[in-house]
């Protein structure tokens, strides 16, 4: 095959894939091709820059650090805040951001056990006595 027909297939996986958000069995099917080739081709075509994928990290996100500070201190999660000059501004954020964790972690461990066929029990909170 030669350069410029690998290249037009390229954009055109890429373009099935990304542009008509077909799912690569439905690409194979159509360009009757295996599911590994058309694979193989999208990730060509980002080799290739033919596809450039952009991320735009919101205001206030910080995934850079956060994996870094992760990979550093061998964690398996972090969540970084902006510091906020006012106090019970940052105490609220800080509430809200441990209890999205939380409520984001609890529910996977929950929909995980639940594939398993297991149950998942969280320990009972203990009342200390003074």
């Amino acid at each position: 095959m030669a350069r410029t027909d690998e290249l037009r297939l390229m954009a055109k996986v890429a373009n099935l894939y990304y542009g008509q958000k077909l799912r690569q069995t439905d690409i194979a099917a159509k360009l009757d091709l295996s599911q590994a080739t058309v694979s193989r081709l999208l990730k060509r075509a980002l080799d290739e820059n033919i596809v450039r994928i952009s991320v735009s990290t919101p205001l206030g996100c910080f995934p850079d650090l956060e994996s870094g500070l992760a990979a550093r201190y061998s964690l398996k999660e972090v969540i970084v805040l902006d510091a906020d000059p006012d106090e019970s501004r940052l105490l609220l954020n800080l509430g809200a951001a441990a209890a999205f964790y939380w409520r984001t972690r609890s529910r996977m461990a929950n929909t995980s056990a639940s594939r398993r066929g297991a149950r998942r029990s969280w320990p009972r909170p203990t009342r200390c006595s003074h």
